[in-house]
Formats: C-alpha cells, sequence, structure tokens
C-alpha cells in the first residue's frame, strides 16, 4: 500500500472529505443513477484482488452515503467520520488480505451498511469517545473555523432528537428506517446489509409505519423503496 497525499494514506486511515450538512434525514441522492444506485459489480471484482485505483472509486462513489448513514446512527459529524474512515479501512485490509466478501447484488452498499453499522456501534460503545467528542464539538464551538459551524452543531442536535424520540420503536425497526426510508436501499438491498429475508425488512417496516402513524414522527418514514 502506498500513501497518497490526495486521497488519504492507506496504511493509516482512510480520509474522508467531510460533505456541506444535508437535510438530516433525506435519504441520499444519487441523480446518476437509478433507484438501486449503480452497479458495483466489476469495480468490487477488481477491488478483491487488491486493486487500488477501484478502492479509490468506490471511496468517492459511495464515500458520502457511508458517511451520512454513520451520521444517522450516531448523531454526530465527528463521530460519523471517524466510522466512514473505519468502513473503508476495513474493506480495503479485506481486499488487501483476500478476504473481503462476494457481492451478491449490484451495490455495494449493503455491505458497506452492515460495516459502518459495526463500527458505529463499537464507536457508541466506547466513553473515551464520547468524552473526546464533547472537547472536540467544544474546540469547533470556540475556534469557529468554518461559517457552518453553527448548521453542523443544529443538524447534530436535531439528529439527536430524532434518535432518541425513535427509542419507542425496537432496534430492528429503527434499523430498516435508516437503510430504507433514510439511506435509500431498496427491500432487497436493506435484507442483504441486515442478513434476512425480505420479507422481514417489509413487516418490520410497515410494523413502524403503523407505530408511529399519527405522531410527528410519521413524516420520517415518507419516500425511499417500496
Amino acid at each position: 500500500m502506498r500513501s497518497d497525499d490526495r486521497d488519504g494514506r492507506y496504511d493509516e486511515g482512510v480520509v474522508i472529505h467531510l460533505p456541506e450538512p444535508a437535510s438530516t434525514v433525506a435519504a441520499d441522492p444519487d441523480p446518476d443513477s437509478d433507484e438501486s444506485g449503480p452497479d458495483d459489480s466489476g469495480l468490487w471484482r477488481e477491488l478483491r484482488t487488491g486493486d487500488e485505483e477501484s478502492f479509490r472509486d468506490l471511496l468517492v462513489r459511495h464515500g458520502r452515503a457511508v458517511y451520512n448513514f454513520a451520521f444517522r446512527r450516531t448523531g454526530s459529524w465527528s463521530v460519523a467520520e471517524d466510522v466512514a474512515q473505519s468502513t473503508f479501512t476495513t474493506v480495503w485490509r479485506r481486499a488487501v488480505a483476500g478476504d473481503l466478501a462476494v457481492l451478491r447484488l449490484p451495490s455495494a452498499r449493503p455491505i458497506l451498511f452492515a460495516i459502518a453499522r459495526k463500527e458505529a456501534a463499537n464507536q457508541l460503545r466506547s466513553a473515551r469517545r464520547q468524552a473526546r467528542l464533547a472537547a472536540r464539538i467544544a474546540a469547533d464551538r470556540d475556534v469557529a473555523t468554518a461559517d457552518n459551524t453553527d448548521a453542523w452543531l443544529a443538524a447534530e442536535s436535531a439528529m439527536r432528537q430524532i434518535n432518541e424520540s425513535l427509542q419507542v420503536l425496537p432496534q430492528q425497526q429503527r434499523e430498516v428506517i435508516a437503510l430504507v426510508r433514510w439511506s435509500g436501499l431498496s427491500l432487497a438491498e436493506a435484507a442483504e446489509s441486515l442478513g434476512v429475508p425480505v420479507g422481514t425488512v417489509k413487516s418490520r417496516l410497515n410494523r413502524a409505519h403503523r407505530r408511529l402513524s399519527g405522531t410527528p414522527l410519521a413524516g420520517l418514514l415518507k419516500g425511499g423503496p417500496e
């Protein structure tokens, strides 16, 4: 593996260039592709051989989606950055080791989100990580290096409130909402990411709809693949 000032140091982690804060829970748009997203089959096949260029393409194609998915899981841009970096570092290490899973659907996002979900859980379980996060947020407020600092903090606050409100749902239903409604995966892709049948994903989503119907949270379930 080699270092590259532009795309990150693969031997020490993958640098994700942060996007501007967008809608907190809107599905990630991909205007150049159909609903199922770009076909990653060829790219993934090359990546499984340890091809660096394929890894770069994967990062460009899905880096923002993984980052946004991680933010919705954690409610923190800072932790989401760490989760995204860990996710792509894990992918690269597995590719180099010849241990990267075979892509069973055209899109790589189900696998990427599955890895990101585990990485997010690891981050949130770490008390030390939470302490570091508080210090970094405080530093952002003091330094104010970017004009959009307030927008980033407001998005974090909104996402944390949404996640707290969604605690009325079982974790399995919250995961389906995050994948299908917020991240734009199809039911089949969400099923692949979670390792469950498509019918299970659909039933969990329907139960979430019924549970939130008539509440302010019902609007969070609008749109997304059916």
